[in-house]
Parts: C-alpha cells; sequence; structure tokens
C-alpha cells in the first residue's frame, strides 16, 4: 500500500491527525507534489486550520495554475479568515478557467459585497442565478444585496427561497430574522435566530443577535444566556462582551457589567460604543459618583475614536450636568447640535440645563418649534412641562405628561415622566393626583432594601467607634480650618445650608464631594490589611492618618485657593463622622434635621439612585431613618470636633440668627451676603437646586400634613 493509500485508509477511519502527519510527511519528501498538497489541505480544512488550508491551496496553485478546485478551496478558506480581497481574487481565477461555475459566481458576490461593490455583486449573483436557479447561496446573497438596499420584502423572499430550497440552511434562517427585526416584528426574528441556532448550535453571531433582541424585549436572563453563549463559540467578539455587559447592566449587575466592558475594550480598543458603555455602567452603579473621573475618561476616549458622534457629546454633556460643571456641559450640548440640529436628546438636554440655571425663556424658545411639530419625544416632553412649570402653566404641564403615560414607556421613562407629575400635582394642590404619582413611579422604580444589612453595617460602625476603643487611636495633627462637613439625611436643608454658607466670600462651596466615601472604601489597601471598614480603623497609625489627610486637604485647597473654609455637603457623611474626627481635628460638623415625616416623604418624592434602595419604600424609609437616628445619637457622645445642628424648621423661621450662629462655628466674621443666599451664582446640582435660587419659604414646613392618609406605614416605622 502507497502512502497515499494509507492516507486515504486512516481518512475512512476518521483518523484525521493520523493521517494529517502521514501526509505532510509525504508532502515534505516530495514538495512538487499537487495532489499531496491538494489532500492534506482537505484534511486541514476537515480540522478547521484554515490558515494550514490557505498555506497549502498556495502550494497547489503554484504547482497547477489551473486547478480549479485549489484556486475555490483557497478563496473559501481566505474569505473564512476575512481576507475579503484575496478570496475575490481567488474566485475571479476560478472564473478565469471555468466561467460557468456558479458557486464561484455566488461566492465573489458575496466578497464584493463586503468589498462595497454592490453593483457588481448583483452583476455576479444574477449570472450565477441564471447558470444555476436552484443554488442556495445565490438566493441568500441576492437576499443580502437587496437588505442593504432597504428592500426588506424582496431579500425576505430571497431567503425564504433559500430556505425552500435547503430548509436546514442555517445563514438564510439568520439573515430572515435580520429582516423580521427591519419589519419591527420581534417574535418572528426570534422564531428564525433560534432556528438558526437549533440548526447550527455554534452560530456565534446568531447567539449574540438573538441576545440583542432579547434585551430589547426585557428577556434579560435569557439575553444572558444567549450571549453566553455567542461568546462561548467566539470568545474573541468585543460586541459579544458588550452585549453581555449591556444585559447585566440592565440586571442592575453593575461590576459584572462593568467586567464585560472592560473586556469588550480590551478586544477591541477603538471601539467608542464599548466605551461609552463602560462610562454609562460606571455612572449608573449604586457606587456612581466614585467613578465620575473614569467614566468622563471613558467618553473622552470614545470621542478619540469617533469625534464627530453627537451621542458621545451628549453622554458627556449629560455627566458634566450632574457634575455642576454647567458650561463645559452647554458646550458638549452646542456641539451636539452642530452636529446634528434636529437631535431631540439634545435640544431637551440643553433645555433642561437652561431650567436649571433659571434661563427659561432660553429654554423655551430650544423646544417650542418641537412642540410645535407634534413630537412625542418623552425627554423634549419632560423638558417642556419642566420649563411650564416654571412659568405658573402647570395644569398645562400636567395634561401633558398624562398624554405622555398613554404612549409606551421604557421603564425609565415611564419613571420620570411620574416623578414629574407629582411634582406638578403637588405645587397644583392636587395631592390624592401627586400621591399617586409618586407611588407609581417608586413602585416602577423598586430595588430591593435588605434591612437586616443595614443593620449589621450601622452595629459594625458603632461597636468600631465605641468610646472605649476612639480614645486608643492615633489621630492627624493636622489642625486645618478647612473643611466643613454638612451632613444628614438627603432632604433634610443640607443644600440650603451649603447655599448660605457658600455666599459667604471666605467659604467654597464645593457640594457633595465622594472623597471621604473613597478614604473609607480604600483604606483596607491603604493600610495593607485585609480587614474592611470600620475594622480597619485599628490598623491606623500617626503616619497613616497624617498622610491620608494631607492628601484630602490637599484636594481642598486646589478647590479654591482664597477661603478659609471648604464645605463638603454629602448627607450620608454622617456614617463616617468617626472617621473624620480622627483625620481633621480642626474640622466643624453641621448636622441637618428636618421633621422625620417631612425627611421621608421628600426622599420618596425623589429619585435617588440604587444607593438608597430605602427611598422607594416608606415602611424601609422609616426604618433606615431611624438607624440614622441611632448612629447620630453616638456621635454626638463621642465626637471631639465641634457639632452644631441645624434644624430645617427653625433656620425658615429665624434666618438671621441661624445663619450668624453656623458663620459662628465656621469662625468667620458676619456677611450679610449670606442673608441674600439666593443671589449666590452657584450651579447646584442636587434637586434642591431650584429652592436654593429663591429666598427662604416655608411651604415646606409639615408639607407631610397634606399626604396624612397615606403614610401610616412610615409613621410606624418611625415609631418602631
Amino acid at each position: 500500500m502507497t502512502d497515499k493509500q494509507q492516507v486515504f485508509s486512516l481518512l475512512q477511519s476518521n483518523r484525521l491527525r493520523e493521517a494529517k502527519t502521514l501526509c505532510a510527511g509525504l508532502c515534505e519528501r516530495n514538495r512538487s507534489d499537487a495532489e499531496a498538497w491538494f489532500l492534506l489541505a482537505g484534511i486541514h480544512a476537515q480540522l478547521g486550520e484554515l490558515d494550514e488550508v490557505i498555506r497549502c491551496c498556495r502550494q497547489v496553485v503554484v504547482l497547477e495554475p489551473m486547478n480549479v478546485a485549489a484556486h475555490y478551496n483557497l478563496g473559501v478558506a481566505l474569505q473564512s479568515r476575512s481576507l475579503t480581497e484575496e478570496s475575490a481574487q481567488s474566485y475571479r481565477q476560478v472564473l478565469r478557467i471555468q466561467p460557468d461555475k456558479a458557486l464561484a459566481l455566488a461566492n465573489l458576490g458575496l466578497a464584493l459585497r463586503e468589498l462595497g461593490k454592490p453593483e457588481e455583486a448583483m452583476m455576479c449573483c444574477q449570472q450565477a442565478s441564471k447558470l444555476q436557479p436552484a443554488l442556495v447561496e445565490v438566493h441568500n446573497t441576492l437576499g443580502l444585496l437587496l437588505k442593504d438596499q432597504g428592500r426588506i420584502e424582496e431579500a425576505a423572499e430571497y431567503f425564504r427561497q433559500a430556505i425552500a430550497l435547503r430548509p436546514e440552511y442555517a445563514e438564510a434562517h439568520f439573515n430572515l430574522a435580520l429582516c423580521h427585526q427591519a419589519r419591527e416584528d420581534p417574535a418572528s426574528a426570534e422564531a428564525c435566530f433560534r432556528r438558526a441556532i437549533e440548526l447550527r448550535p455554534g452560530y456565534a453571531e446568531a447567539h449574540g443577535c438573538l441576545g440583542s433582541l432579547l434585551v430589547a424585549a426585557g428577556k434579560l436572563d435569557d439575553a444572558v444566556i444567549s450571549f453566553r453563549r455567542a461568546i462561548e463559540f467566539n470568545p474573541e467578539s468585543a460586541e459579544n462582551q458588550r452585549g453581555l455587559g449591556i444585559a447585566l447592566a440592565f440586571q442592575r449587575k453593575w461590576d459584572q457589567a462593568v467586567s464585560q466592558f472592560r473586556l469588550a475594550i480590551k478586544l477591541k480598543p477603538d471601539s467608542a460604543d464599548a466605551y461609552v458603555s463602560l462610562g454609562n455602567a460606571l455612572l449608573d452603579w449604586d457606587q456612581g459618583p466614585r467613578h465620575g473621573k473614569e467614566a468622563e475618561a471613558c467618553f473622552l476616549q470614545a470621542l478619540r475614536c469617533k469625534p464627530d458622534d453627537p451621542e458621545i457629546h451628549l453622554n458627556l454633556a449629560a455627566m458634566l450636568v450632574d457634575m455642576g460643571r454647567d458650561e463645559e456641559a452647554e458646550a458638549y450640548y452646542r456641539r451636539v447640535l452642530e452636529l446634528e440640529p434636529d437631535h431631540s436628546a439634545g435640544i431637551a438636554g440643553l433645555a433642561m440645563l437652561f431650567e436649571r440655571k433659571g434661563n427659561f425663556d432660553a429654554g423655551l424658545a430650544l423646544v417650542q418649534p418641537l412642540i410645535d411639530a407634534g413630537t412625542n419625544d418623552t425627554p423634549v416632553l419632560l423638558s417642556y412641562a419642566a420649563l411650564l412649570r416654571n412659568q405658573d402653566r402647570r395644569a398645562e404641564a400636567a395634561t401633558l405628561l398624562e398624554k405622555v403615560l398613554q404612549q409606551p414607556l421604557d421603564t425609565k421613562r415611564r419613571v420620570d415622566v411620574h416623578f414629574a407629575l407629582g411634582k406638578l400635582y403637588d405645587e397644583l394642590r392636587q395631592y390624592d393626583n401627586a400621591f399617586h404619582h409618586y407611588r407609581q413611579a417608586n413602585t416602577f422604580d423598586a430595588k430591593e432594601f435588605n434591612e437586616q444589612e443595614v443593620v449589621h453595617q450601622f452595629d459594625a460602625i458603632l461597636a468600631a467607634f465605641a468610646p472605649a476603643r476612639i480614645g486608643n487611636r492615633p489621630r492627624a495633627s493636622n489642625r486645618s480650618r478647612l473643611p466643613v462637613f454638612i451632613v444628614g439625611m438627603p432632604r433634610s436643608g443640607t443644600s440650603l445650608v451649603e447655599q448660605i454658607l457658600a455666599s459667604h466670600p471666605l467659604v467654597h462651596g464645593a457640594g457633595e464631594l465622594i472623597d471621604i466615601f473613597d478614604i473609607a472604601s480604600q483604606l483596607p489597601s491603604t493600610l495593607g490589611t485585609p480587614r474592611f471598614y470600620p475594622n480597619c480603623v485599628d490598623d491606623l497609625s500617626r503616619k497613616s492618618v497624617d498622610s491620608i489627610a494631607q492628601k484630602h486637604l490637599d484636594r481642598l485647597g486646589r478647590l479654591s485657593r482664597d477661603v478659609m473654609r471648604v464645605t463638603d455637603k454629602m448627607p450620608h457623611n454622617f456614617m463616617y463622622l468617626g472617621l473624620i474626627d480622627l483625620l481633621f481635628p480642626g474640622a466643624r460638623i453641621i448636622h441637618c434635621m428636618r421633621d422625620p415625616v417631612d425627611t421621608c416623604l421628600s426622599i420618596y418624592f425623589q429619585r435617588f439612585n440604587d444607593f438608597h434602595a430605602y427611598a422607594r419604600d416608606l415602611t424601609s424609609l422609616g426604618r433606615y431613618y431611624r438607624q440614622y437616628l441611632r448612629l447620630m445619637a453616638h456621635w454626638k457622645k463621642v465626637l471631639r470636633i465641634p457639632l452644631m445642628e441645624v434644624r430645617y424648621e427653625d433656620l425658615v423661621e429665624n434666618q438671621e440668627v441661624i445663619s450668624r450662629k453656623m458663620i459662628e462655628l465656621c469662625e468667620l466674621e458676619w456677611d450679610d451676603r449670606c442673608l441674600r443666599f439666593h443671589e449666590t451664582g452657584r450651579f447646584v446640582t442636587t434637586p434642591s437646586y431650584d429652592q436654593v435660587r429663591r429666598p427662604i419659604y416655608k411651604k415646606s414646613v409639615a408639607r407631610w400634613k397634606n399626604y396624612e392618609q397615606f403614610l401610616e406605614p412610615l409613621v410606624n416605622a418611625l415609631r418602631e
């Protein structure tokens, strides 16, 4: 038996690797044996070793330039490796030798389509169809060419013909699914994607497209499964890694989503979409504020990849608004409208920025043309309603938004509209309607509140800063008077207090800084200890507290160099007052308090991120508030730095008296500008931005009485 006969015998026994070894040896011994090289190429093809197929076929066509099969197989292998230009050359060579080879014409048509030559591709496919009308590849490629032209129904008919000729042709089922998607028929598209996968279980592209379809349908668990299958069969696909990240983000599994987006960027560093997805996920994460710098870097990198993409400019603008960088935000919004003058989201965003700045006429001028044109765009309508509200046209705004609720809306938009309607009806004194919409908003936006975990967290802080333990820890040696921490529950008056203080020329209002949260969360790595905060505070040394404190003081100094005090009004810093006491012995604390029911109700009436899961339910709110009171009672006993309590009701009733006491606490001379805080040109990013641009008013005092009939769960929880 000759060597070639042995190779054929091994192939018949499906002993591919032994056949490959024997045939490779034969080729090496006689490099001019074209038959052996062609046989070896076929073995590599069965093993899926495309690069070796290409190498062997190239050897054959050198030895036998008229070998049609070798040229054709070379074209197929090159096409499979996305070497489209070279594959087209191979098919052309086939057709020079055998002009009537329909399959080569069909594959050349597909290659030409990928090379952006649709007219030439169509001619090839039509010629192939005349030569061999039942050739399914021709029907498939003709369908693709028609689909590219937007001729969806004609394209779908070609895919159906291909399926009729070969029911097991997975590509045709896949392409028919894409046509159904284009026709907005998701059920039919899903059925076709699933049929394609049934026929070819390893069809990575079909798994990925099915995943995207399922995300759009809200079938997130199934979408995650589909993307994981796609990645299993093609782990190098950046788009599928990103798709999985999107599905996980919709499930609010932010840490996993962020990991997927990072992997997508690693696989495709020039993917603007992946950078945008990562930036948005970092901002949406319940720890989002600490990721602001990285998110901004992501959007800027996305812009480097796609400088003229209006969506990226839009993302940057929205982020900068939240960071209080309004001038930069306005520039990005205006760039959106330069790139696309009718960009509805850009118009809505810029209009809302004008509303926050109190420039209502400019905002209305921006959105009015869209309103007159009958737009149904929800962000535009929300911005218009906000502007109408400030023009005393609340009833008109409420009617407008009630109509919006009749439209199909995703959860985020529906929640936005319910919150906006709640605010409008509250100001119209239609309290039943207001509470209905606030309750709907919180129901749609509900998050799981783990009360046991919260109690454990507060217990750990109380234990770590027990009186017997505090005195044994080193304290920073600095006595800087710069930091002033304004703490309390959200909606307790922290923004108003900061605005009053920041109206003093020697005070800089820094807003809600995340620095203390960062210091606490990074403390284990800073100290090189496996213990998490707060237990790791026992590992602090004089050197470490001095170093940590000085870095933060340096940052405060860079925020404003000509002041004596810098305020940080992150309300939840009340959880870190023990750490603040160790790091900043010269600091001052202002604890803002407000009627508990008013505070909780005001929280319930605002949309907060996932960190505030307690905010969506009245019972959870009351129970969380009790934990906060328990901790604050402890701090008042053990803190060594000055702490002043400011009750919102007292501040409203006796503005000058309380304001003078706050300025005195900060060891500053009185300045009458503190009484005219509403004239201070600061940009406030919290929900209280509207309040601080007006003189003090009393309508928020005892506001809960308007909603008394709905508040039994809250009152009971507060009394527990």
